[in-house]
């Protein structure tokens, strides 16, 4: 799934994400057993990757790759940040994807954050993101169930 974005200065950007599975390993972050206060925790981490890519008209540009993250304010995390300088290299699975977010300057780190809010990465698309990957898993998981009807009962 994607939204595109037409920028000022010629430049699109494009959030892509895809659906999220309550079966993957990243799904069960928050399954240890028990929180901080000895509750136990059965709520599986809500998280969903996804990549912004802000490309200009010559095809250079930076994708960022992000999760988002439950809770108010801040809802995204960045992973990395890889930049491009033509199509081919956008596309070529072998480009370093740059170093770990963490690892940058702390303010080359806020700079980034203040680029994604400009080019209108908010709360509200973060919401986005995470509803309909959650839709899409539904209806999938749905589907694959009239699926199973239909190959074991017959009807």
């Amino acid at each position: 799934m994607s939204i595109t974005r037409q920028l000022p200065g010629e430049k699109t950007a494009v959030v892509e994400w895809q659906l999220t599975s309550p079966f993957n390993d990243a799904g069960f972050d928050g399954m240890e057993g028990e929180d901080a206060q000895g509750e136990e925790n059965m709520e599986p981490a809500e998280a969903t990757d996804f990549t912004v890519t802000v490309e200009n008209k010559a095809g250079q540009g930076l994708i960022f790759y992000c999760s988002t993250a439950a809770g108010e304010g801040h809802r995204y995390v960045i992973g990395n940040c890889r930049a491009f300088t033509s199509v081919a290299e956008k596309e070529s699975a072998s480009s370093y994807n740059g170093p770990e977010f963490e690892d940058l300057d702390d303010n080359m780190q806020e700079a980034f954050d203040e680029y994604l809010a400009e080019v209108g990465l908010t709360d509200a698309v973060c919401d986005f993101i995470d509803a309909t990957a959650l839709d899409k898993e539904q209806r999938e998981y749905m589907r694959w169930l009239s699926q199973l009807k239909a190959v074991v009962g017959g009807n």
